[in-house]
């Protein structure tokens, strides 16, 4: 069985800077041939929505962002 990931961003974390540290993870997860979705988070609800969503199809989470994400 493969692993899906869904990365739910915070693109305010760190004052943007947690989009920075996107692309290189983004390019280990594909050299490593791991299936992900990056989502953009437009706020907690939409980020609780997305991961709620992300469990029912079986996929792990990852939040990128700060503590504010994961609320």
């Amino acid at each position: 069985m493969s692993r899906r990931f869904a990365l739910i961003v915070n693109p305010a974390a760190a004052r943007g800077r947690a989009l920075d540290a996107l692309p290189p993870a983004l390019a280990e997860l594909r050299s490593l041939g791991v299936e992900h979705r990056v989502v953009r988070a437009l706020g907690l609800p939409h980020a609780r929505a997305e991961a709620a969503a992300a469990v029912g199809r079986s996929e792990t989470v990852v939040a990128v962002g700060g503590d504010g994400l994961v609320g």
